[in-house]
């Protein structure tokens, strides 16, 4: 069984996410959205997590040698490997999903330093439209809301993430693949008959 680099492609992908975990929240900080988007710093902790939690396994197959515990291992694996595919694809397909919906929220800073770094940094009033709160005191623009500015200006990025990310469980999946069929494409060297030698 392709263990150790199966446990290779593990650590690096637990690097890889907690990477993300960093960037993600320096991406919230320096955008200003962390009071808004910060469910994104969820997937790449989750991902590290399902894939610490397959080292974890893998150290205790070597420790005990059970197969079962390999089985856990493979099924830990794919669940990561899914975990990741799958918010990949929604981070590309559906960027504004994790923007959309958040009128309540931003309703509640309205008139506070973290929409007005938004709006200065974007030249955006209100969040779905320009007038949208009575109360709201924002001069920055008269006809951009901040909902568009951010799409526009934000969606991408959260696409090029969401590549990485497929491309993180795209390759892990592949290890996992390969450890689990290496049995049957390998074959088993055959044991030696043992050689009878004649009495003298």
């Amino acid at each position: 069984m392709l263990l150790f680099p199966l446990s290779v492609t593990c650590l690096i992908n637990i690097w890889v996410s907690m990477y993300s975990v960093i960037r993600v929240h320096q991406w919230l900080a320096d955008t200003g959205l962390n009071f808004i988007a910060s469910q994104l710093l969820f997937i790449p902790a989750i991902i590290a997590f399902a894939f610490t939690l397959v080292l974890c396994f893998a150290c205790f197959y070597i420790v005990w040698n059970d197969p079962k515990i390999m089985y856990v291992v493979y099924a830990t694996g794919i669940l990561g490997t899914v975990i990741s595919i799958f918010f990949g694809a929604k981070l590309v397909l559906q960027p504004t999903v994790f923007f959309v919906g958040y009128t309540n929220v931003w309703a509640k800073y309205i008139n506070t330093p973290r929409t007005f770094y938004v709006q200065e940094r974007l030249r955006c009033c209100g969040y779905n439209r320009v007038k949208e709160f009575s109360a709201d005191t924002c001069s920055a623009s008269t006809s951009s809301p901040c909902l568009k500015r951010i799409i526009k200006d934000y969606a991408s990025s959260i696409q090029i993430g969401g590549i990485g990310l497929f491309a993180h469980g795209i390759s892990f999946g592949m290890a996992i693949f390969f450890a689990i069929i290496n049995p049957y494409i390998v074959p088993v060297p055959a044991t030696e008959a043992p050689i009878n030698l004649p009495e003298i």
